[in-house]
């Protein structure tokens, strides 16, 4: 009865929480599906086939194999895994589920407590458990803290979980397909770790644009965030005795510390939204080099003619062009 009342609250949380990331999920998982599509395009409609002769591969079951991997992660976390032999992910995704999971809980009880007292002492009580011990900013700071701990391990559990669906899915289809090199495959690498799929094209020189970029950018989303934290709680606790304010904030009245705090935070969600146009544009770069990773783009071209005898015996001449 624990296990399905801490289940209910976990999945709660993960729809309340993980919004944006379940978005990105979506995204990547549709890509899939249009890469795989593409992939499939020499398909027999009548035989339900992609190909021809030995290497003919049949197409429904390779998909209702992958969803049927795909379902039981979502029941067992990891049993898709297991089920495409790759049981060493398993000793990532359970124990980072169950991380998660717990510091989400445990934090929640912290918030809650918190917030009860938090609550008393508004309405002009002093009977909570933590009066004498800490300040209304302590109070106050610790409730915020508890709340984003709480958030974090909610959403790392969540966005682990949801992703571990998503990997069952596309390698059941990858080792399926059997592909010397699959724009699928780069493009999960690259939704999972930015960069990785680039390795996996063997683009190496593009891994410190990649990286310079997303670390530029996450770069402003710390400092602007941190500077928007220090106003704020700049302009919360304005004249309240026993409170310091952070360097930065000091000179400001009221009004131009609210004013600050608007215009950080416009900064801080500014820099999120290049963030993940540069994420998606990683993804996109890796999955525009698989698809081209075959294809000669050497300087050898050339155009020659040599004769030509049909089966019908018939003698002409033929133009060879080699590029």
């Amino acid at each position: 009865m624990l296990f399905i009342t801490y289940g209910i609250k976990f999945i709660k949380k993960y729809f309340e929480w993980c919004s944006y990331l379940r978005l990105v999920s979506v995204f990547i998982l549709s890509l899939t599906f249009q890469l795989n599509a593409q992939e499939a395009q020499e398909i027999n409609l009548e035989t339900d086939t992609i190909g021809t002769g030995e290497e003919s591969q049949t197409l429904k079951p390779m998909y209702k194999s992958a969803l049927k991997k795909a379902f039981h992660s979502t029941l067992l976390p990891s049993w898709g895994q297991i089920n495409n032999k790759q049981t060493w992910k398993a000793g990532i995704f359970i124990p980072t589920i169950i991380g998660g999971f717990t510091l989400g809980i445990s934090q929640n009880r912290k918030f809650q407590q918190y917030k009860t007292a938090n609550n008393l002492r508004n309405a002009g009580e002093s009977s909570d458990e933590y009066f004498g011990v800490l300040t209304d900013f302590e109070l106050s700071d610790k409730l915020n803290t508890s709340k984003k701990r709480r958030n974090l391990g909610y959403a790392l559990a969540g966005t682990t979980y949801g992703i571990q669906i998503l990997d069952a899915y596309v390698f059941s289809i990858i080792q399926e397909k059997k592909q010397s090199h699959s724009p699928s495959k780069a493009a999960y690498y690259s939704a999972m770790l930015p960069g990785l799929g680039q390795i996996y094209n063997r683009k190496f020189w593009k891994l410190p644009i990649v990286y310079g970029a997303l670390g530029i950018s996450t770069y402003f989303i710390i400092d602007n965030t941190q500077k928007h934290n220090a106003f704020k709680k700049a302009y919360i606790n304005f004249g309240v005795e026993g409170f310091e304010p952070e360097e930065i904030t000091l000179g400001f009245t009221q009004a131009g510390l609210l004013n600050a705090r608007q215009v950080y935070l416009r900064n801080v969600e500014v820099a999120w939204i290049v963030t993940g146009a540069l994420y998606v544009a990683n993804i996109l770069d890796a999955v525009v080099d698989a698809h081209l990773f075959d294809f000669d783009v050497s300087d050898d071209l050339s155009i020659k003619t040599q004769p030509l005898i049909t089966p019908d015996g018939i003698i002409g001449s033929s133009i060879v062009l080699k590029f």
